[in-house]
């Protein structure tokens, strides 16, 4: 996609985070109108010049000149907020230190589960390393954070929704 181009027929705004057509692209796009429509995976995707992209994708090629190399990581985990701010270019990995708490999880904790055998929490870290078993929740918790600090991951990781 030519960036000039793309520039030509979208405004960005910085404080939305909202791409709008400036230049219609079809018989059915109004000037100013909000560009793109949502995606079945939580996103939002933009059609241009016939081929489908994904708005956080476009907005960081609008803000920065060029695509990005890796990942787009929402950093507040919101798939719809395409803030540049919000946004940053991240390998796999480093993406994955930002998810949101997994739906199956039952403590409310990364990291952290009750085996029923041993009436004990157990802690894992980075990578699922065993960190050992206690008898507090707490601890448990404790220990398993400090892991995923000492491993670089994001603040917002394991985030409830």
């Amino acid at each position: 996609m030519d960036v000039e181009k793309l520039r030509r027929h979208l405004d960005y705004e910085p404080d939305t985070g909202v791409l709008r057509w400036r230049l219609p692209n079809s018989n059915r796009v109004k000037v100013g109108s909000r560009a793109g429509a949502p995606h079945n995976m939580g996103y939002r995707q933009v059609r241009f010049d016939g081929t489908n992209y994904l708005e956080h994708r476009v907005v960081w090629l609008y803000c920065h000149g060029e695509w990005p190399r890796f990942h787009i990581d929402h950093i507040n985990g919101d798939r719809t907020d395409n803030r540049i701010e919000n946004l940053r270019d991240v390998a796999p990995s480093e993406n994955q230190k930002n998810m949101k708490l997994n739906a199956r999880n039952t403590s409310g904790y990364v990291g952290v589960s009750f085996n029923k055998n041993t009436g004990k929490w157990v802690s894992r870290g980075h990578k699922k390393k065993y960190l050992g078993q206690f008898d507090c929740k707490a601890t448990a918790v404790y220990i398993a954070n400090r892991d995923r600090k000492l491993n670089g991951y994001h603040k917002n990781h394991g985030r409830k929704a």
